[in-house]
C-alpha cells in the first residue's frame, strides 16, 4: 500500500498495521489553527532571577485537531519547557487539511520568555 506521496507506508517493528502517518504542516493545503490559546506561565523562579529562554516545540495533532504529543525541539530549560508543554496541551486546535480532508500533522511551534 502507498500513500498519495507514492512512498510505502511504514510497518510498526512488530509487523503488524502501519504506524501513523504525520504530516509536515508544509504539506497540507489548511493548516492547523488555535481555537484556543493558552498562554505559558513565565515560572517564577525564573522571572525573580531575570532568566529569559527560547523554547521551539513540535506538536503532533490528531486529525481532529486533539493534541497527541508534544517534543521539544530546542529546550529553554525544564521549568520553561513544561510551562510551554502544560500551554499546548490546555490549548485547542482546528485540524489540517489535505484536499478538505483532516489529517494528522506535526507543527513547530516558538515560544519566547521576555521579561519586560
Amino acid at each position: 500500500m502507498t500513500n498519495r506521496f507514492r512512498r510505502p507506508l511504514p510497518r510498526s517493528r512488530r509487523g503488524g498495521a502501519p504506524e501513523p502517518v504525520w504530516h509536515p504542516v508544509e504539506g497540507v493545503n489548511t493548516l492547523p489553527g488555535f481555537l484556543r490559546r493558552a498562554q505559558p506561565t513565565y515560572p517564577e523562579e525564573s522571572r525573580r532571577g531575570g532568566v529569559e529562554a527560547r523554547v521551539v516545540a513540535e506538536v503532533f495533532l490528531e486529525a481532529t485537531g486533539a493534541v497527541a504529543k508534544v517534543d521539544i525541539l530546542v529546550s529553554g530549560g525544564e521549568r520553561f519547557d513544561r510551562a510551554v508543554i502544560e500551554a499546548i496541551r490546555q490549548s485547542r486546535f482546528s485540524p489540517a487539511r489535505i484536499d478538505g480532508e483532516p489529517v494528522r500533522v506535526r507543527v513547530r511551534i516558538p515560544f519566547s520568555f521576555r521579561l519586560r
